[in-house]
């Protein structure tokens, strides 16, 4: 099968269930998938989670301070919603409305690292909040947010990323240049079957491609 590369939709959030519902009206629900572009190969969601996970690995092993403190405070991570650590550490167990990553990143991180969480700690959120909190550690997360933490292997974000699309319109994005999120939204694509684009007048030889089941 034939799939095409249409748009980077860039950040769903919450509006994820909306963007799919839209997607499933317009191509059919086989006729779309989300794909992340990796140099030449073309990864599905866990296996781009994996190069998410590496990049907080790499994180983990350049600053253990960081993240030794935040064991020293936390008993788990979320990212939006407390029952985010319901996911343990499957990617693919995703109970929120919007899709989260990080924490899933962390806990995986934490174990290959050899470390442990502290039991009788709290929750804390790893999000880009505000920096004010860091001293008492009400948003100490901050500092692993995806948003934040540098990719590890800035030459495979798709170029220009959609941060230096953002901060070229005046719209500044959430992340910075080069950091895990960027990565993650600037290689995110929606390819469709190339077979609907051409019914629909939509298909360009310009236009990315590839071979998927």
């Amino acid at each position: 099968m034939e799939w095409v590369l249409f748009e980077r939709p860039g950040f769903s959030g919450r509006r994820r269930a909306a963007r799919h519902e839209l997607w499933n009206k317009t191509y059919g629900k086989e006729g779309w998938k989300q794909v992340w572009t990796y140099e030449k190969n073309f990864l599905n969601f866990e296996e781009v989670c994996k190069k998410y996970e590496d990049a907080y690995f790499e994180h983990a092993k350049k600053h253990p301070d960081i993240w030794l403190e935040l064991l020293e405070y936390a008993s788990d991570v979320y990212d939006t919603n407390k029952s985010n650590v319901e996911s343990k550490k499957d990617y693919l167990y995703q109970e929120a409305e919007s899709t989260h990553i990080q924490d899933i990143a962390v806990r995986n991180v934490v174990e290959r690292m050899g470390w442990n969480f502290n039991l009788n700690g709290k929750i804390i959120r790893v999000r880009k909040q505000t920096k004010e909190g860091y001293d008492n550690k009400t948003d100490w997360g901050y500092y692993l947010s995806p948003g934040v933490v540098n990719y590890h292997e800035p030459k495979m974000i798709e170029k220009p990323s959609l941060a230096q699309l953002k901060r070229e319109e005046k719209t500044k994005p959430w992340w910075r240049v080069w950091t895990v999120e960027d990565m993650y939204q600037s290689n995110k694509w929606l390819a469709i079957k190339k077979s609907i684009l051409e019914e629909r007048g939509e298909y360009s030889r310009e236009m990315r491609s590839f071979y998927s089941d």
